[in-house]
């Protein structure tokens, strides 16, 4: 493949990305990995990307997130996903629910519900405000969502877990009883 070839894909890319447009103020790129296929020059294709990354970078003032496919599909094989039974509807409000069962061994559900799309971090904490699990650091959807938190390797007392979207926080109590 000549150089040529790499910058008419380019621009193709930059096109196809604006088409598709934002979600969430965010634009995604899936990077087919590893970067090697036959009939490609490593060297070009290593350079095609960066360039592609620096042009995305400016057209979009750093409202793209990469990923390479591997770590795409890493990411949603571990996603929060919606309630069993629950129409997906859009909630009213942010919410977190108290965990269930609670007290709970070894493991317990949290659950949570949340009306527009956003950064996400879902963390445990020890009575002294040492974090001890992130159960999730992401993008997450509208909607309702559920979690597992698998507290073995911790020992029985009281834990605060704390979910933060979009700069909103709440917090709740739980009890590990082994």
């Amino acid at each position: 493949m000549q150089p040529a070839d790499y910058r008419t894909q380019m621009t193709n890319a930059l096109k196809d990305i604006r088409t598709k447009g934002a979600v969430d103020g965010y634009y995604m790129l899936l990077l087919h990995d590893p970067f090697t296929r036959p009939g490609y020059q490593n060297g070009l294709v290593v350079t095609w990307i960066g360039e592609l990354l620096d042009s995305l970078n400016i057209e979009y003032a750093g409202k793209i997130r990469y990923r390479t496919l591997t770590e795409a599909a890493r990411a949603f094989r571990d996603a929060p996903s919606h309630l069993a039974g629950e129409p997906e509807s859009v909630p009213d409000g942010f919410i977190l629910k108290q965990n269930f069962p609670n007290p709970f061994n070894p493991s317990t559900v949290i659950e949570f519900s949340t009306p527009s799309g956003g950064n996400a971090s879902l963390k445990v904490y020890d009575v002294l405000g040492r974090a001890v699990a992130t159960l999730l650091d992401g993008l997450v959807d509208a909607g309702s969502h559920s979690l597992r938190f698998d507290a073995n390797g911790l020992g029985s007392g009281i834990y605060f877990y704390r979910l933060t979207i979009n700069g909103s926080t709440l917090s709740r109590k739980m009890q590990l009883s082994k």
